[in-house]
């Protein structure tokens, strides 16, 4: 019988790590954005190899992930950007080093 394995990783940025860069916010949100985007894209790549060295490999198809930021509307009242407000991507290099596929961005309000 074929087990299907699943790997969720969440990464945590504090705005600290921004702040060394710009004091202004919209480019605070653009540095945190790529710092986590490229975290991720190192991590997966990692898995992608590791699957890779050992046989196996990504079904990039069933690949996807969400990138979660707050925002703070006049009320105060917190909301989750969408994907559209924090547009990024998601390359992996195949095993082989040949080929590089995008992985697919949800909105956080996408369900898995």
């Amino acid at each position: 019988m074929k087990k299907n394995a699943h790997t969720h990783r969440i990464a945590f940025l504090h705005e600290k790590l921004a702040d060394a860069h710009s004091s202004n916010k919209q480019t605070k949100i653009k540095v945190l954005k790529e710092i986590q985007v490229s975290r991720m894209t190192k991590h997966a790549q990692y898995w992608a190899d590791l699957l890779f060295a050992t046989g196996g490999k990504l079904n990039y198809d069933k690949c996807y992930w969400y990138l979660i930021r707050w925002k703070w509307d006049d009320n105060g009242q917190p909301q989750i950007m969408t994907k559209e407000e924090l547009p990024a991507s998601i390359q992996l290099l195949s095993g082989d080093k040949t080929t590089t596929t995008t992985i697919a961005q949800k909105n956080p309000s996408e369900s898995l």
